[in-house]
């Protein structure tokens, strides 16, 4: 065996000897970068944005090319209402080269949503019209840009925006929910555009919601009770939305001197389905007729899946004397975190329902907690 022969061999070995140093070290870099990003999605998941944001920045001081994570760690800011946070983030995103249209789609939706956050809406709808031009067919981005464009108080470009949206989506039932959000938001200050818009949607298609706002539109006009056939009949054929007129139908029969028939509407609905979105408004109308105890029936059957039952029962305990129960209740209702409306899409939380969310642009989607 040569000496030339074996100086090869020893040299090659050496090689792949460092080759195996360095793929280790970047096989050990590679999980280090890995791991926090990971752990900060689970925390996405589990809710826990304190630690999200922890491990999101831990992931990008590993790899600063983890774009994903730096969109991420802006939304967080954004939840947080760190709003120019966000911006400073999510605009730094869009100087990177090579960008995927989806990614640059999601990256100027973002920006909208961080301009609107600060409060500045012409900027924002700059970003969302970029949006549409990547994909004009997602019928949520119109979503976005008609309410902006509603808190600009600017009509013309709402009259653009559904033209657009009838020309480019052809989605019949989104643009009659369109038409329908419109017609309530003027049923207090124009009363003929609300009837406008309305007829409009219907003429698009006669989505569940239409008897609710010409509900809203005959009592603005006088005519009490052909409004309360049209609620009555939202109730009956929207049963899972029925909390959405319950307030108004509770308000205007009051106003009306008509307690009873509240009661009566109430009581029909709970003996057939036991509901929460009826439970809880019958058993407070009890409670303030000092029917306490037909009002804790009515929370102690809700009480096994609605949390919401277990403070009510924790206050009429007390007021019953029974302050061992009372506090069982409300240690109960305390261990639980509940919000009021919540967007099955994209998580927002609201205090009030609404046809669509102003987040993400979904319609349908804010339901009860």
């Amino acid at each position: 065996m040569s000496l030339y022969y074996i100086i090869g061999i020893a040299f090659l070995m050496v090689i792949i000897f460092l080759s195996g140093l360095s793929i280790g070290k970047r096989r050990v870099k590679k999980r280090r970068e890995e791991d926090p990003y990971k752990e900060a999605l689970t925390a996405i998941v589990e809710g826990d944005k304190e630690l999200a944001i922890k491990k999101l920045r831990e992931a990008i001081s590993y790899d600063t090319e983890n774009v994903d994570a730096y969109y991420r760690l802006g939304e967080l800011y954004r939840d947080k209402e760190r709003c120019d946070k966000a911006l400073e983030i999510h605009l730094t995103l869009t100087a990177r080269p090579g960008l995927a249209p989806q990614f640059l789609k999601k990256l100027y939706k973002a920006i909208a949503l961080d301009y609107e956050c600060m409060g500045e809406i012409p900027k924002a709808i700059h970003y969302i019209e970029k949006t549409i031009e990547i994909e004009p067919s997602d019928a949520s981005l119109y979503s976005i840009l008609l309410k902006l464009s509603i808190s600009m108080k600017d009509w013309e470009k709402v009259e653009n925006i559904l033209k657009s949206f009838r020309k480019k989506i052809r989605d019949k039932y989104i643009l009659s929910l369109m038409y329908t959000y419109l017609a309530r938001l003027f049923v207090e200050q124009d009363i003929k555009q609300a009837e406008r818009y309305l007829k409009n949607a219907e003429k698009s298609y006669k989505n569940r919601y239409i008897p609710l706002v010409k509900g809203e539109i005959l009592f603005k006009k006088g005519q009490e009770s052909r409004a309360i056939a049209e609620w009555k009949k939202f109730i009956k054929d929207a049963k899972k939305r029925r909390f959405m007129v319950y307030p108004l139908l509770e308000n205007k029969l009051y106003e009306m001197g008509r307690y009873g028939d509240v009661i009566e509407i109430y009581e029909n609905i709970w003996s057939k389905e036991k509901d929460a979105e009826t439970g809880f408004p019958l058993a407070s109308i009890y409670e303030k007729q000092g029917r306490s105890r037909e009002a804790m029936n009515i929370l102690k059957e809700l009480s096994e899946k609605h949390v919401n039952a277990l403070i009510n029962l924790s206050f009429l305990l007390l007021e019953r004397g029974d302050q061992e129960g009372a506090m069982e209740y409300l240690k109960r209702y305390l261990n639980i975190t509940m919000n009021k409306y919540v967007c099955r899409v994209c998580g927002k939380e609201y205090s009030e329902p609404d046809l669509f969310c102003r987040n993400c642009g979904s319609w349908e989607t804010i339901l009860p907690a």
